[in-house]
């Protein structure tokens, strides 16, 4: 039987209605039952909407947003791991998996949403070993899809557009969206900030890699973390990661091999951009570990990202309560395959990222 929950569930009609005309209204027609569940929960969510932006609208537009910090690395490339540890030092804030799926009633009815969050989410994510929790940190691209039609979250929703929406949301060929996209994202980190009591953020939206410039407009001393993966490994996850993820969210079908070549296009797409801005970066503002460097050696890669950017003592994360369970042994890395023909493909087109991040293509 069809899970008929949606993230989408989140949103507002408004926004709902402009996604599906943005998309011709090309929606399977199995997802059919799904959409009208979406709808009516829209419906009944925008009372709430209204209210909460009417009790804490002023107070959110008006708090200061401080020196926040962006994990970036396209996606399976240890984001999800790195934003974990960080996480269970008690000094940050962050998009909890809740918020990001309500982010427009986060204030109002916040503990009610934690509740059925807690009781709605499986235990595990299921692309991968990591666990769930209406506390730990999610993709903030999933609070910006429920705010408005500028995030690559819709992506995952509409999987045919994967690419068009990767210039439109990622890197802003589209100025209309660019002004939208800064101006709910500003709105969403005051909230978050806002109900984190002023504490300083970290954020993890893997998109965020291709946004340097749009997110310094914002945030002039926004401070960035990039973690980057052996490519070959990047490719596999990401084909095990949508096959896994795709019967959940999208509202229309794709083949594996457009959604392949999706990750090959966007991939470069994102890292194309990265590179013309990363380095440009003044030292004190940027990181960069490798993901083969992290894993079995967390707390002395977060120690020298500490020192790096002044952070304090980074023993607070061994002590930090309530996220005891994802420390680095609970966490397992998928075995993944490519054929040759396939590892060609990757070389030969990833292979400006091979040569800058240092990695020998076609080995592992």
């Amino acid at each position: 039987m069809m899970n008929l929950a949606h993230i989408l569930s989140g949103t507002t009609p408004l926004n709902l209605f402009r996604l599906l005309r943005d998309n011709q209204f090309r929606v399977h027609f199995a997802q059919y039952p799904r959409l009208i569940l979406v709808i009516l929960m829209n419906v009944l969510n925008t009372p709430f909407v209204l209210l909460e932006n009417r009790i804490y609208g002023k107070r959110i537009r008006s708090t200061k947003v401080i020196q926040p910090i962006f994990i970036l690395g396209y996606p399976r490339s240890g984001t999800t791991h790195l934003i974990y540890q960080l996480s269970r030092d008690a000094q940050f804030g962050w998009c909890k998996t809740y918020e990001c799926m309500s982010p427009h009633v986060m204030l109002l009815l916040g503990p009610f949403l934690r509740w059925v969050s807690r009781i709605a989410l499986p235990k595990k994510r299921p692309m991968d070993n990591m666990p769930m929790g209406p506390d730990l940190p999610a993709e903030e691209e999933f609070a910006m899809a429920n705010m408005g039609l500028a995030s690559m979250a819709h992506g995952l929703y509409f999987p045919r557009q994967f690419t068009a929406y990767t210039q439109r949301f990622a890197l802003f060929g589209d100025e209309a969206m660019k002004a939208e996209w800064k101006r709910n994202h500003l709105f969403l980190l005051q909230k978050l900030t806002y109900k984190n009591k002023g504490r300083q953020l970290i954020l993890k939206s893997p998109f965020d890699t291709a946004r340097i410039p749009e997110i310094l407009e914002l945030y002039p001393d926004a401070r960035f973390i990039h973690i980057v993966r052996n490519p070959l490994d990047v490719y596999s996850s990401n084909k095990r990661l949508y096959q896994k993820i795709l019967p959940q969210l999208a509202l229309q079908n794709i083949s594996d091999q457009h959604m392949e070549e999706h990750i090959q296009q966007t991939y470069k797409l994102v890292f194309d951009r990265f590179h013309k801005h990363f380095p440009l970066l003044d030292d004190s503002q940027r990181y960069q570990i490798k993901y083969e460097d992290f894993i079995g050696h967390e707390p002395k890669v977060i120690q020298a990202i500490y020192r790096h950017f002044n952070l304090g003592e980074a023993n607070m994360i061994a002590e930090s309560s309530g996220h005891a369970k994802n420390g680095p042994d609970q966490y397992k890395k998928n075995q993944y395959t490519l054929t040759r023909e396939e590892e060609q493909m990757i070389a030969r087109e990833w292979a400006s990222s091979f040569q800058i991040f240092e990695y020998d293509m076609l080995t592992r």
